[in-house]
């Protein structure tokens, strides 16, 4: 694990607000030569640390229904029900906890209530493994994944 200094977390937090961000345009914001970002950033991507990427806004592309839902499995089901929930087109998230439960955690973007219920009622209870699913729609995300920022005693 490589132990971030205040450089490396202001410049991952400077690209997190705007990816698309210049080093040169960075090392003047933060008082840094754009070289020193230039290579901060390369050495945070070849560490692993840091992937910069595109966020779909997902209303804007007609997608405006969230949905997490926990979903029961068989024993020895997981990771094949698992794989097969995560090549579904409208499925965005896919987790397997570890705990007293067996099952899967997912998130699902679609177009509309109707096809949520199409892809919960239909699609879904055909997959071989599933026993269950527990479901409900997200009324508004407060904070989203591309959106955590380091903890205060980093």
């Amino acid at each position: 694990m490589r132990k971030l200094d205040k450089l490396d977390q202001k410049i991952i937090t400077e690209l997190r607000a705007d990816g698309r961000c210049s080093a040169t345009s960075l090392g003047n914001k933060l008082g840094v030569d754009p070289r020193t970002v230039r290579t901060r950033i390369e050495s945070l991507r070849n560490d692993g640390i840091l992937r910069i990427a595109a966020i779909i806004e997902h209303k804007a592309v007609g997608y405006p229904i969230i949905a997490d839902a926990f979903i029961d499995i068989e024993l020895g089901s997981v990771e094949k029900v698992a794989n097969k929930l995560a090549a579904h087109p409208c499925v965005s998230y896919v987790a397997v906890p570890i705990g007293n439960a067996n099952g899967i955690n997912i998130q699902l973007r679609c177009q509309s209530n109707e096809q949520l219920g199409q892809i919960l009622n239909e699609t879904f209870p055909k997959i071989s493994g599933i026993q269950n699913i527990d479901f409900y729609i997200i009324h508004r995300i407060v904070k989203d994944i591309h959106e955590w920022d380091f903890p205060e005693d980093l």
